[in-house]
C-alpha cells in the first residue's frame, strides 16, 4: 500500500510545528529562572573554578592566549567566555543569555537525536523532557563549563549518527564527529574515553554491504565499470573503514594540537590535555574517599589553589622540584597502591560511586542545585515532577522495548557504560554524570512513545517485553531513589560556600543568616564557623569573630586557618602579641600556607619589624609570584619604610593579578595622595567605588582627592548623591557637615 505524500507532509509540518513550539517554551523558562537567580550569591561572584575561569578569559582579552603553568583546568570554557564575555566587558549576563542560547539548541539537538534513532515523534518528546529538565537549566544558569559539555556530547552523538547513517563512506562526516569529539575533551578530560567507542562505531558502520549492487545480464560487466568510472569507484570495505576511522582521529587531534602545543611552551611537556589524571584518580580511591570530591587537606579545596597544593605535598613527599606531569603520576601510583592493597575497599566503594552517579541526588559542587530551588520558583515546581529519578527509569524502559533494534542502539548502550565508568572510577558530581543525559533523553522518549501507541493499539507490543520494561524501570527507580546520600535538599556546606559569596559581594547580613542555616543543620562544621568568624572579622565584630575562630579550632585543632583566624581577631583586638604567636602556630602547622605567611608578615609590620615583614613578603612573593594579597601587604610595608616608589610597583603587581582587588586600589589612591597627585588619587578610588559603591573609606577619600584637586563641586554633587542614596549613614552626614560651605 502506499503512503498518502499529502498526509505526510502534514505530519512533517504539524512535526515543525511542536518543533518551535518546545524551543519557545525551553527559552522562555531558562529565561524565567534566569531571572529569578539574579540576586543568589553566586551569580556576581563566581568562586572555585568559576572564577578561576573569569579570571583566565580576562587575561585572553588581555592578549594571554597561553596562560600560566598553574591553569590546568579544562581550557574550552575559559576562551568561550572571553568570546561572549570579552567584547562587551560582563561576565555576569553575557555568558548566561550565551548559555541559555546554547541550552535551546541542545533541545535541538536531542529532538535529531530521537528522530534518527526511533522517530519524529520520540524525537518531539525528548525534546520536550529536556527542555524542562531542571538539572539541565540550573547548569545553564552558572559561570561553570557543564553546560558545555552537554551540548558537545549531544553534538558528538549527532555528529556520529549523522555519520553512521550515510548512503555511501563520508569520511568527512566522521571527521565532523571526531572535531565535535575534541572539542568535547577540551571542556571535560575524561571525554578521552568516547574515542574508541567512535573509532569501533566508524568501523561497524562501514560495511560492505552498503556498496551498491550493478544489474546483471550479459555485458553488465562493462556497463557496471563504465558506471563505476562515470561515479567514482567506492573504495574497498577495508579502505573505506580505515578511511573513516582515520578521518575521524585526525580531525579529533587536531583540535587537540594547539593546546597540546600550548603544553609543550609552558609546561614544558608533552600533554594531550590537562596534567591532572592522577589528582583527580586520588580524590575518589583513597582510604577517606566517600565517592565524591575530597580536597587534599581543609582549606585548599577551590580551584584556585588547588593544584598548587597537591604540588607543594607531592614535592615535600619527594624532596624535588616536579613537572606537571610527575606529580599527576605521583598520585596516580600512590592511589593505584592502595587499590591493589586493598582491592576489597575499592570495590565497595566503586560500588557505591556507580549507585551514586546513577542516583536521583544531584550531588553538588560549589554551587547547589537544590540551594537553586529555592530562589528560582520555577525549578522549583519542575523537579518536584521530574527530575533524574524519574529520568533514569523511564530510559531503562525504553530500553527494553527497543530489544527489537537493539544492535542498532549498541553505540547508545556504549556511551552510557563508558560515562557511568569514566565517572565512577575518579569522583561523583552530577555535572559529571551530564554526558549520560544525550542518550537518556531519546531513549525515554522512545519509551513514552511506544506507551502512547500500545494505549492507543497502534502498535502492539507483546505482554511480555512490557513485563520486562515495567519490572526493569521499577528496579531502575528503586535504585535512583534509593536514599544513599542526603535528602533532595542543602547541604549545611552549600549554604557555607553561599555565605561565603555574599560575603564577598558585601552583602554581609545576608551571609550571616546563610551561616545560621549552615550550623542549624550542622553544629561542629569548621568551616562553617571559619566563615563565621571571617564575615565578623571584616564588620569590626573582633570578639565575637574570635569566638567563632577558637570554636573552629576546638573542631580541628591541625587547621592553620583557624589559628590564623585567631590571630587576625587578636590583632583586630590590638593584642598583636598574642597575634604573632597564633600566626606562627598556623605556618608551623603548614610552612607552605601562603595566607598564614602573609599574616605572619603583616603582624610584624603591625609591630614596627618593617625590616623583618619586608624581608618575610619578599620571599613570599618569590615562591607565591601569583598571590596578590602578599603583593599588597609588601606595597603596605614599603610604604611604611618610605620606598614609595617600590610600594606603587607592588600594588600594582596585585592588580594586575586581581583586576579590581579593591584593598589595592584603596591603598594605591592613598599612595597617590602621600604623593601629592589628587588627580591620580581620585582615579583609583572611582574605580574602586565602581566595584564597591558603599566603601565608605573610598567615599572619604575621594572626597578628600577631588577638594585638593579644586574639584570641590564635583565632591558636593557626590555626597548629595551617597546621601540620597543611604541616608542612615551617620559616616556621610558627618563629612557633609565638615564639606567646605564654599
Amino acid at each position: 500500500m502506499q503512503s498518502n505524500p499529502g498526509s505526510a507532509a502534514r505530519s512533517s509540518a504539524a512535526a515543525r510545528r511542536a518543533l518551535v513550539g518546545i524551543l519557545l517554551v525551553a527559552a522562555a523558562v531558562r529565561l524565567a529562572a534566569l531571572f529569578e537567580v539574579r540576586d543568589i550569591g553566586f551569580f556576581r561572584q563566581p568562586m572555585s573554578d568559576g572564577r578561576v575561569y573569569v579570571e583566565r578569559a580576562g587575561q585572553i582579552v588581555a592578549g594571554d592566549w597561553l596562560g600560566p603553568a598553574s591553569f590546568v583546568h579544562a581550557p574550552l570554557y575559559a576562551y568561550f567566555l572571553a568570546l561572549v564575555g570579552g567584547p562587551v566587558g560582563d561576565y555576569v549576563y553575557a555568558p548566561r543569555v550565551a548559555q541559555v542560547a546554547l541550552g535551546v539548541a541542545l533541545v535541538y539537538l536531542v529532538f535529531e537525536l530521537g528522530r534518527r534513532w526511533f522517530s519524529a515523534a520520540a524525537g518531539l518528546v525528548a525534546a520536550t523532557l529536556v527542555a524542562l529538565y531542571p538539572p539541565a537549566i540550573f547548569f545553564d544558569l552558572l559561570i561553570q563549563k557543564a553546560g558545555l559539555t552537554l551540548l558537545l556530547s549531544a553534538l558528538v552523538l549527532l555528529a556520529a549518527s549523522w555519520a553512521a547513517r550515510a548512503e555511501r563512506p563520508r569520511w568527512t562526516r566522521w571527521a565532523a564527529a571526531g572535531g565535535a569529539l575534541g572539542l568535547l575533551i577540551l571542556n571535560r578530560q575524561n571525554a578521552l574515553v568516547y574515542l574508541p567507542l567512535l573509532i569501533a562505531w566508524a568501523w561497524v558502520a562501514t560495511p560492505a554491504s552498503r556498496r551498491p549492487t550493478a544489474p546483471s545480464g550479459a555485458g553488465s560487466g562493462r556497463a557496471r565499470s563504465g558506471r563505476a568510472e562515470r561515479s567514482g569507484a567506492l573504495p574497498s570495505p577495508h579502505v573505506a573503514r580505515l578511511g573513516a576511522a582515520a578521518a575521524l582521529v585526525a580531525a579529533c587531534l587536531l583540535v587537540l594540537a594547539p593546546w597540546v602545543v600550548r603544553n609543550r611552551v609552558v609546561l614544558g611537556e608533552w600533554v594531550l590535555t590537562t596534567p591532572n589524571l592522577g589528582q583527580n584518580f586520588a580524590m575518589g580511591n583513597a582510604p577517606a574517599a566517600t565517592g565524591t570530591y575530597l580536597p587534599l587537606r581543609r582549606g585548599v579545596g577551590t580551584g584556585e589553589i588547588e593544584q598548587a597544593a597537591w604540588t607543594r605535598e607531592a614535592e615535600r613527599a619527594l624532596g624535588r622540584k616536579l613537572s606537571a606531569g610527575e606529580v599527576s603520576d605521583y598520585y596516580l601510583a600512590r592511589s593505584l597502591e592502595w587499590v591493589r592493597g586493598n582491592p576489597l575497599d575499592f570495590l565497595a566503594l566503586t560500588a557505591r560511586k556507580l549507585l551514586l552517579t546513577w542516583g536521583a541526588y544531584e550531588l553538588p559542587d560549589t554551587e547547589d542545585y537544590y540551594l537553586y530551588l529555592e530562589h528560582a520558583r520555577v525549578l522549583r515546581w519542575l523537579d518536584r515532577v521530574w527530575h533524574f529519578g524519574i529520568l533514569a527509569p523511564l530510559a531503562a524502559a525504553g530500553c527494553v522495548l527497543a530489544a527489537g533494534p537493539s544492535r542498532r542502539l549498541w553505540p547508545l548502550y556504549a556511551w552510557l557504560v563508558l560515562t557511568t565508568l569514566s565517572v565512577a572510577l575518579f569522583v561523583v558530581f552530577a555535572r559529571y554524570r551530564l554526558p549520560l543525559l544525550p542518550a537518556l533523553f531519546p531513549l525515554a522518549g522512545g519509551a513514552l512513545v511506544a506507551l502512547a501507541d500500545a494505549l492507543r493499539r497502534r502498535t502492539p507490543v507483546p505482554a511480555g517485553r512490557w513485563a520486562a520494561a515495567v519490572g526493569t524501570a521499577a528496579l531502575v527507580a528503586a535504585l535512583s531513589n534509593w536514599p544513599l546520600h542526603a535528602p533532595r535538599q542543602p547541604r549545611a556546606m552549600s549554604y557555607c560556600n553561599h555565605a561565603v559569596a555574599l560575603a564577598d559581594a558585601g552583602r554581609a547580613g545576608e551571609a550571616l543568616r546563610e551561616l545560621h542555616r549552615a550550623l542549624t543543620l550542622s553544629p561542629d562544621l569548621v568551616d562553617a564557623h571559619l566563615t563565621l568568624g571571617s564575615v565578623l572579622l571584616e564588620q569590626g565584630r573582633h570578639e565575637d569573630a574570635l569566638r567563632a575562630y577558637a570554636r573552629a579550632r576546638d573542631g580541628d585543632p591541625s587547621d592553620p586557618a583557624a589559628w590564623r583566624g585567631i590571630g587576625d581577631a587578636l590583632a583586630g583586638l590590638g593584642r598583636l602579641d598574642e597575634a604573632l604567636s597564633c600566626f606562627g602556630r598556623a605556618v608551623e602547622l603548614d610552612p607552605t600556607d601562603r595566607r598564614s605567611r602573609n599574616s605572619l608578615a603583616g603582624a610584624l609590620g603591625r609591630l614596627g619589624r618593617l625590616d623583618e615583614a619586608r624581608e618575610a613578603l619578599q620571599r613570599l612573593v618569590a615562591d607565591e609570584p601569583d598571590f596578590a594579597e602578599a603583593h599588597l601587604n609588601l606595597g603596605n610595608a614599603l610604604l611604611a619604610l618610605g620606598r614609595v616608589d617600590e610600594a606603587a610597583a607592588a600594588y600594582d603587581r596585585a592588580l594586575a593579578i586581581r583586576a579590581g582587588y579593591v584593598d589595592a586600589l584603596f591603598n594605591r589612591g592613598v599612595l597617590e595622595l602621600q604623593r601629592r597627585r589628587p588627580r591620580e588619587a581620585a582615579e583609583f578610588f572611582q574605580a574602586l567605588l565602581a566595584r564597591r559603591p558603599e566603601h565608605a573609606e573610598a567615599q572619604r577619600a575621594l572626597v578628600e582627592a577631588l577638594v585638593s584637586d579644586g574639584r570641590a563641586p564635583e565632591a558636593r554633587e557626590l555626597l548629595e548623591a551617597w546621601l540620597r542614596r543611604w541616608p542612615e549613614r551617620a559616616d556621610l552626614r558627618a563629612l557633609w557637615a565638615r564639606f567646605p560651605s564654599s
